[in-house]
């Protein structure tokens, strides 16, 4: 199983993640830790949405319950609607990772104030999840650790206005960022590359 991070504060993040499940092969599930429910609407299953990420979290449901079915090999954990009702933890994700093991890729969605312990995602070795994690973020990522990235995606306001306002076709540096995940072309960009890449 990887595990794919989606921590970009795009407005069209919905756009990024339906293309993901689009141009990636094997069984996917996608974990949405949005605040809001642009994902599921722009994959076009906000109706049949009834548990959410925080009622698997919290032990309320278990999460073959909780998903909703996109297409075949596709399926979705709904985000929250109400993020009060529980403080995930990271112990929390760690369980949820661990009980995953059919999908072969994972993509979480990373809103502001949700944090992703390295050491469940990346530090662990003894985890099955452990040293896959792939991250697609921007320059606006809040991260401040050494992470593991297969693109960085490096926005001027004219770039980004761009992918901003986009509708349908994949853009030509997210199929590269896709195309480095399926060939395992990830590279390691510490704190001081992603501040002189700035």
């Amino acid at each position: 199983m990887k595990t794919v991070l989606v921590n970009s504060q795009l407005q069209k993040k919905a756009l990024l993640i339906q293309s993901l499940c689009n141009l990636l092969d094997g069984k996917i599930l996608i974990v949405n830790s949005e605040k809001s429910r642009e994902i599921e609407y722009a994959l076009g299953v906000e109706d049949y949405c009834i548990y959410d990420t925080l009622d698997v979290l919290s032990g309320v449901v278990d999460y073959k319950k909780s998903m909703v079915k996109i297409t075949e090999d596709r399926y979705i954990i709904p985000s929250t609607i109400k993020p009060e009702k529980y403080s995930a933890s990271n112990e929390d994700y760690e369980n949820l990772l661990d009980n995953l093991s059919e999908f072969d890729i994972v993509i979480f969605t990373e809103d502001i104030g949700i944090d992703f312990d390295e050491e469940i995602m990346w530090g662990n070795e003894e985890k099955s999840h452990a040293k896959k994690l792939y991250q697609i973020t921007d320059s606006s990522s809040k991260r401040k650790s050494d992470y593991k990235y297969i693109g960085k995606l490096e926005f001027t306001k004219e770039y980004e206005k761009k992918i901003n306002s986009y509708s349908g076709n994949v853009d030509e540096k997210l199929t590269e960022i896709i195309q480095n995940y399926k060939q395992d072309k990830e590279a390691k960009i510490g704190f001081f590359d992603r501040i002189f890449k700035r």
